[in-house]
């Protein structure tokens, strides 16, 4: 998820996603590749694995965005045979 719904067009948003099985218990070790979308093209990167307690943190620094744009995340998760999607978004506002 994202720190910040709404950002500057000049900022830092903050990152976060915990990853769990269907017990709801933390997967440690978890890959996860985000895809961010932006008004002016496309961003692909590897997150940190996720920790003990199956979090994976990371910031996304913007700059020169137009304001009044979205911001759309794609995350994807792999863990051994598994894999998982999740998907947020922000805006740019000024």
């Amino acid at each position: 998820s994202v720190w910040k719904p709404l950002v500057r067009s000049e900022d830092v948003q903050q990152l976060h996603l915990v990853v769990r099985d269907q017990n709801m218990v933390p997967v440690q070790g978890a890959a996860v590749m985000l895809t961010v979308y932006l008004p002016q093209g496309l961003q692909i990167q590897m997150l940190p694995s996720t920790d003990g307690d199956g979090i994976t943190q990371a910031e996304l620094v913007l700059s020169g965005q137009p304001p009044g744009s979205r911001v759309d995340l794609d995350f994807t998760v792999l863990y051994q045979d598994l894999s998982a999607f999740a998907r947020d978004s922000f805006f740019i506002w000024w």
